[in-house]
């Protein structure tokens, strides 16, 4: 389970910093909400990954709650919100862990990931010319590509 989590820290990592070299900037916060959103360590692992606060609203269902409230909004049944909105934060989480030990564990994390990625593109090509036809696994199964595996059948030819 913890793997699972630490996984959703390092992917969300991974993405706002992408978006950060897109802008130019990184944001000073991240907002969430969802389900995910209860689990106070995984909370408290993004902003140490992340070394930004993260926000956790009061209703934790916002994007279903937001959008009915707009539905209702249009239908004249609520009045509009005005700039304040309806987001109230219940708690912020704070980054605890210093900033080198948080990029010393995603960089760990990328070689593992690698790692292990090159024993799968190893396996599966040892899979594709395996002399017993039982055991061949043929283009129409599976590839890899950037690490990823990718089931084409029904998808199109392999290339």
């Amino acid at each position: 389970m913890r793997a699972a989590l630490e996984a959703v820290c390092y992917q969300t990592h991974d993405l706002l910093r992408a978006m950060a070299d897109d802008a130019g900037s990184a944001p000073a916060a991240l907002r969430v909400d969802g389900g995910m959103a209860a689990n106070d360590w995984l909370m408290q692992a993004l902003a140490d990954q992340l070394q930004i606060p993260v926000e956790r609203p009061a209703v934790l269902e916002t994007t279903a709650w937001g959008a009915a409230r707009l539905a209702g909004m249009h239908a004249g049944i609520y009045p509009a919100l005005g700039e304040q909105g309806f987001r109230r934060v219940e708690r912020t989480f704070r980054p605890q862990q210093k900033a080198a030990v948080s990029n010393a564990q995603h960089d760990l994390e990328l070689d593992v990931f690698d790692g292990v990625a090159s024993l799968v593109d190893k396996s599966l090509v040892r899979q594709l010319d395996h002399p017993d036809p039982e055991r061949r696994v043929g283009p129409e199964h599976a590839a890899v590509g950037d690490h990823e595996l990718v089931t084409l059948e029904g998808h199109g030819k392999w290339d």
